[in-house]
């Protein structure tokens, strides 16, 4: 058991400084196009990788339509300041299971 914790603390230690160096790398903003038209801004991107602050993205009135085109595009999503989630918050629930169990999307979310 000390092995696993000895383990776990360094690949955390890993993890979280291989984050810290994508994180910086993350540096232009791009403007997204969906097939309805409308337009999704991605504040944060490069190299196949977009972060977004979860407000950004799960407050507003975006689809599935719209996450499918930001998954397209990218093959890893960061989601900063994810909060707690409580029962009156439907929509922001909504939309974060949307986002994370569109199944047709094999992409990781960090």
């Amino acid at each position: 058991f000390q092995n696993f914790k000895q383990t776990r603390r360094r690949v955390n230690k890993f993890n979280k400084s291989n984050l810290k160096i994508i994180i910086i790398m993350i540096r232009h903003s791009m403007t997204l196009k969906v097939m309805s038209g409308r337009e999704i801004n991605v504040p944060k991107a490069a190299n196949g990788v977009a972060m977004f602050d979860f407000l950004e993205i799960c407050d507003k009135a975006y689809g599935s339509m719209d996450f499918i085109a930001i998954c397209r595009n990218f093959h890893s999503i960061i989601l900063k300041n994810v909060p707690h989630i409580s029962l009156h918050s439907k929509n922001l629930a909504r939309r974060f299971i949307l986002l994370v169990f569109i199944p047709i999307l094999k992409i990781p979310l960090i």
